[in-house]
Order: C-alpha cells, then sequence, then structure tokens
C-alpha cells in the first residue's frame, strides 16, 4: 500500500486556482494508475480544497484514505509514502519506510510560498517530474537510504528521546484543529537574526524566545544545518519564526538609486513588509542582524509606528 499526501499548491483559495491544482492533480492521477502494477494500491488524501472535485472512483490503482479511520492509524499500514513539501514526511519517516519526494514544482513553490530549509537538504529520494517518480513507484530505482543518511538526519530532526513510531504517527489526531484566528489581532515584535557561526551567537534566538510577541526572521541564506537543528530541537515550541530570501523586487527608478545612492525609499520595504509578514501587527523591530536590509526594514516597522 502507498499513501500519496500532496499539498495544497495555491495561494488563495479562489475557484479558478481551486480548478488549474484540480485539473493538474487529476492528470497526475491518471498516469498513476496506468503505471502501478495489480499488486500495488496507492490511497490518497488531497486537500480539503480539491477532493470534493477530483473523484477518485474510476480509478482501477486508486482509492481515497477510508472514511472512519485516524489518518495516522491508517499511515501505519502503509508501505511507502508520496508527498511534497507536507509536515506529515516527518512523522512517516520514523518509521523507516521509504519516502517519496513529488517535488516537481520545488523552484516556483519556494519562491512563492517559501519554505524553513530546503527540500535538497532531506536525504528522502526526489522526483524532480512525474516520469521520475513512476520509475520509484515501479522500482526501477531505488527508494531506500542509507543508514548513514538516516543518522545525519535523525541528528537533526528527531529527538534524541527514544520513542515508538507507532506513538508518533498518533501523535496527532486527524481531526484536530487549532484555531489561529487571534493571530490577525496580535501584535508581534519582529527580530532579525544573525548567522549562527558559534555557540554563543545562541543567544539572539534566546532573547527572541524570552518575547512572547516574538518573531523572529532568517535569512536562508544564514539557515545553517546548526540553525536548523537547534531551532527544531530547542525553539520549536517556544519560538515562532520565519526563513525568507532576501530579494527585494525592485523598478528600474527604484534599482539606479540603490545604485547611485545605497539607499531606498519607505515604498520599497512597505512591499516587502507585505511580502515577509502579509497582515500582521507588528509593534516593534529588534535588528541583530545589521545587514542594509534589516537597517531599512527597522527603519520603515520603526516609521509606521511612530504614526
Amino acid at each position: 500500500m502507498i499513501a500519496y499526501m500532496p499539498t495544497w499548491r495555491g495561494l488563495t483559495s479562489t475557484a479558478l486556482e481551486i480548478a488549474s491544482y484540480a485539473e493538474e492533480l487529476k492528470k497526475i492521477l491518471q498516469v498513476l494508475d496506468e503505471t502501478l502494477n495489480d499488486d500495488q494500491m496507492l490511497y490518497v488524501n488531497l486537500h480539503s480544497l480539491v477532493k470534493d472535485v477530483i473523484p477518485i472512483q474510476g480509478y482501477q490503482h486508486i482509492r481515497s484514505f477510508p472514511e472512519g479511520v485516524d489518518n495516522y492509524e491508517f499511515l501505519m499500514g502503509c508501505d511507502m509514502l508520496i508527498t511534497d513539501y507536507s509536515s506529515v514526511l516527518f512523522d512517516f519517516a520514523l518509521t523507516k519506510r521509504p519516502v517519496i519526494l513529488f517535488v516537481y514544482d520545488a523552484e516556483e513553490y519556494a519562491r512563492d510560498r517559501g519554505m524553513y530549509f530546503s527540500v535538497d537538504d532531506l536525504p528522502f529520494v526526489k522526483a524532480a517530474s512525474l516520469k521520475q517518480l513512476q520509475e520509484y513507484i515501479t522500482k526501477q530505482k531505488t527508494v531506500e537510504i542509507s543508514e548513514d543518511a538516516w543518522k545525519a538526519y535523525a541528528d537533526i530532526f528527531v529527538s534524541k528521546t527514544a520513542f515508538d513510531p507507532a506513538v508518533c504517527l498518533k501523535k496527532v489526531p486527524a481531526d484536530s484543529t487549532t484555531d489561529y484566528a487571534d493571530n490577525k489581532y496580535k501584535e508581534h515584535t519582529v527580530y532579525f537574526i544573525p548567522k549562527i557561526k558559534r555557540l554563543q551567537d545562541i543567544r539572539y534566538l534566546k532573547e527572541a524566545a524570552k518575547d512572547r510577541s516574538a518573531i523572529a526572521v532568517l535569512d536562508r541564506q544564514d539557515f545553517t544545518p546548526i540553525t536548523q537543528k537547534l531551532l527544531y530541537q530547542e525553539f520549536n515550541e517556544c519560538l515562532d519564526y520565519i526563513v525568507m530570501d532576501v530579494r527585494m523586487q525592485l523598478s528600474f527608478k527604484e534599482e539606479l538609486k540603490r545604485l547611485l545612492h545605497r539607499s531606498l525609499g519607505m515604498e520599497a520595504y512597505r512591499r516587502e513588509f507585505q511580502r515577509i509578514l502579509p497582515n500582521s501587527k507588528v509593534k516593534a523591530c529588534v535588528d541583530y542582524k545589521k545587514s542594509r536590509y534589516t537597517v531599512g526594514m527597522k527603519k520603515y516597522i520603526d516609521s509606521q509606528n511612530r504614526r
């Protein structure tokens, strides 16, 4: 049994984006149905936005996740997981069964949605095209990873406390929900965190973690394995953070001004603020990084709070 749990791709939930993604998934499912052997069955758990517009009936080798069964309990019976950017991969990986990351749109997804780290940092096999996915499913290519690769992954992503994979897979009920509606009314303090080079640099994360209103912002270029491990093991429960690319979109005039005067107007930083912190209320900014980018962002945030 193979589980397929794809992530929602759209930036919005408009009917047009839902229809576009649904058509994309239909093509994928059709190809996979034709690829699977008679002794293989693909169980699909689609996002709620497209689940009702993609009929699963009619496929020979594809079924929906069974109703009335906890998703994590059902995963315990699966031999393999196909996903992409979903956090479910971390839970399933604890079983040490094969995980295939179907990341045919990795660059586009990272640009539009952002990621905490690159999928290239994960040891699991990656299918960059539907053809590659077919080869992995039919086992023309190996899907297992080496023990050394698993140990390197576990050192970063798995708690040192020993636990039963069955318990881990069942730790989050499928129907549990958390209401984050109040977040849009909460005022935050933005902390720009520099690259963690030495152990003493952890103090920047510790200072941010003391502030319950904190959002730590890290540059993807500074997001080293050390930072990754620290955030996951030490700060995952006590600090909200985002990892972003510093890639401001400038008009020709703004680019010219930056080159001539080494500065930018507030409009460029306003757009950047909306890109990384859309619809957020920010009451203060702490700049530990002190780059040209973060200095400009702090100046913009401070100017808005003086109004």
